[in-house]
């Protein structure tokens, strides 16, 4: 796995099995393969994280690994100079390395989840926004631009346009992008990109040596044994780090994407879809749609992702009727307070017996729920 360019596990899988009905290869190759695939790995200890939830699949968030943060804080010191501004898009990890740390360059992080955004630091400032749909103020005032956008087309050209906007003429843009392989379409999506780069006044100066290693997250690796994957190497995926030079300003459209279906508050690290139905009470029940409730993929291209209501960090998902109701049980109990009372809140009368009764349900099986993954997260 680590000698492919972020293939994704269940894909190799499938191409070995390809390979030896094609008697490519062995069947006994095929078959000690898959076999390895479906051993329990060693268990690694972890602690809960308290400085920020695991990353949520509707993020489309992956943080690198520890020694990928550390090698591009010293490149990204390597290119710069005492007293330049380093723009981070979506890099909360390397921006948690430095943030303490005086290096003699500022660092500003722009990115939904707000990292530490209480601690004042004189060389580091954390600016929470979405860059699917933010005006960038801070304009020609970096030197350097890492950026870390989700694999998507769309996520590209919004994260890259905000990226011009912050760094300076004759600015680096350094921007991860997925290996050839990673998933159909990549050559294509690259050409889009360097099109795209273009009608924004950059030029491509090709890919840094750097080589980017992720870490799989907690969703991931549940997808993954949800799909029969025990045995694999965390730092499995991979990146390209390509370099761009801003090299005019011009007047474009800002591309922007509109994500409207689901609360942007995790509670808990459970996300819930808006309801078109706000007022009324309909029953905030969890509806299984999957066996034991792990989507086991994290490919945008699944269909059952359309069925989803609800969605935690452990990349399962559920059915539900009553999300408006839900949203609000989720909301008082992060609060500490009475479930009932927002609720009623909301549909502006009383609650009867039976709505009662379906509140408690839904209660509970939200803490079983939020028991169960902090469990997993310890063990995974």
């Amino acid at each position: 796995m680590r000698s492919l360019p972020g293939i994704y596990p269940a894909d190799i899988l499938l191409s070995v099995e390809r390979l030896a009905k094609n008697k490519k290869i062995s069947q006994n190759t095929f078959y000690k393969i898959s076999r390895d695939s479906k051993k329990s790995s060693s268990i690694e200890l972890l602690n809960i994280p308290t400085l920020s939830q695991p990353p949520h699949p509707l993020d489309f968030e992956w943080r690198f690994t520890n020694q990928t943060v550390i090698n591009l804080a010293k490149y990204c010191l390597s290119i710069s100079d005492q007293g330049n501004i380093i723009g981070l898009l979506g890099v909360p990890s390397l921006y948690r390395l430095i943030q303490h740390n005086n290096l003699n360059r500022k660092f500003y992080l722009f990115d939904k989840n707000p990292v530490d955004q209480d601690v004042k630091v004189e060389f580091s400032r954390c600016i929470p926004c979405d860059l699917g749909d933010y005006k960038i103020d801070c304009c020609s005032i970096a030197k350097i631009v890492l950026m870390d956008s989700p694999w998507y087309p769309e996520y590209n050209r919004a994260f890259l346009w905000n990226a011009t906007k912050i760094c300076e003429e004759y600015g680096l843009i350094l921007m991860v992008t997925p290996k050839e392989g990673t998933r159909p379409n990549i050559k294509e999506e690259w050409r889009e990109i360097l099109n795209f780069s273009k009608k924004i006044g950059l030029g491509y100066l090709g890919e840094s040596p750097e080589n980017i290693v992720y870490d799989t997250p907690y969703f991931e690796r549940n997808a993954l044994k949800a799909a029969g994957i025990l045995n694999f190497p965390r730092d499995w995926r991979q990146a390209n780090l390509s370099v761009f030079e801003k090299r005019e300003e011009r007047s474009t459209q800002q591309p922007k994407i509109t994500e409207t279906e689901w609360h942007k508050d995790s509670n808990s690290g459970i996300r819930i879809r808006k309801a078109q139905d706000n007022n009324d009470f309909h029953d905030p029940r969890l509806i299984p749609i999957v066996p034991n409730d792990i989507l086991p993929t994290v490919s945008r291209r699944d269909p059952r992702r359309k069925q989803a209501r609800v969605w935690t960090h452990g990349n399962r998902i559920f059915d539900c009727k009553g999300t408006n109701v839900l949203h609000k049980i989720l909301h008082a109990r992060n609060l500490g307070e009475s479930a009932e009372i927002h609720v009623e809140s909301l549909i502006e009368r009383n609650i009867n017996k039976k709505e009662k009764s379906l509140i408690s349900q839904a209660k509970t099986q939200i803490g079983d729920l939020i028991k169960l993954e902090r469990v997993e997260q310890c063990i995974l």
